[in-house]
């Protein structure tokens, strides 16, 4: 007999709107490494196995191979649809006005599905690196993150959240919130985005800034007296600055969105 993950020993968090996300998944990022198919070939195979979280992505350039794999799980009875929570994305280059929309339209039509269960800004801002450069290029048309253009794209999905039920946020909002929830101390939450290892250095600068802004206070001196508090950033307008500068600038951005929205 093939063996299937028990689905009731799979943890799920219910969202704001009632569905259940599946605190265990899948994610289809590979073309660095694997092709579409490869990709596929791994989602069906998960699937079967008892996956039920899939995350997908338009930048991925595998959601049409993922789309076939989806058919082919419900016409052969192995799952059916709202066994299945599907996510994507809006990639960098798609932010511009209308250009959110058609971005999920595309991704809706290449998945094969009439919806989307949780769908990303993928990143807070427009900047990209083109398909196919190397990793080190940087794109002469990058600029620095800005508000406006971020609530701009923000409520492009909250239109369409008017017709479609549409649940959009930072793709390492879950490591974060998790951390969030769960840590009672600001060690105990750095404790917990180091063990759930994703994009640790990210999330945990991200951590640190949202617990300042919780709490109201910064950072006990040992998490920045050991690296020093001067840094040399790649950030166009901003070459040197300091720990305390960036958690300062980071908040008071939080709190203009707040304001904006």
């Amino acid at each position: 007999m093939e063996e299937k993950l028990e689905q009731s020993l799979i943890p799920k968090r219910t969202l704001p709107g009632g569905e259940q996300i599946p605190c265990m998944g899948l994610g289809t990022f590979g073309s660095d490494k694997y092709g579409a198919d490869k990709v596929s070939e791994a989602v069906f195979g998960a699937i079967k196995y008892g996956y039920r979280l899939i995350d997908c992505a338009s930048v991925y350039q595998n959601e049409a191979q993922i789309g076939q794999v989806f058919r082919r799980v419900f016409a052969e009875g192995v799952v059916k649809r709202e066994e299945l929570f599907v996510t994507s994305k809006v990639w960098n280059d798609k932010h511009g006005e209308g250009e959110v929309i058609a971005s999920c339209e595309k991704s809706l039509e290449d998945l094969g599905l009439s919806q989307i269960d949780l769908y990303f800004v993928h990143w807070p801002f427009p900047n990209y690196h083109a398909p196919g450069c190397a990793g080190d290029s940087r794109n002469p048309d990058s600029r620095p993150f800005s508000v406006e253009e971020f609530m701009a794209t923000w409520r492009q999905c909250e239109e369409r959240f008017k017709t479609y039920n549409w649940i959009h946020a930072y793709p390492n909002a879950a490591a974060q919130v998790i951390a969030l929830w769960y840590g009672s101390s600001f060690d105990e939450m750095l404790h917990i985005i180091a063990m759930e290892g994703y994009d640790v250095d990210c999330n945990a600068a991200q951590i640190a800034t949202a617990y300042a802004i919780l709490e109201g206070k910064l950072l006990a001196p040992r998490w920045t007296d050991p690296i020093g508090d001067r840094l040399e950033t790649y950030m166009r307008g901003i070459r040197e600055t300091s720990i305390r500068e960036l958690a300062a600038y980071t908040c008071r951005m939080a709190r203009k969105a707040r304001e904006i929205k």
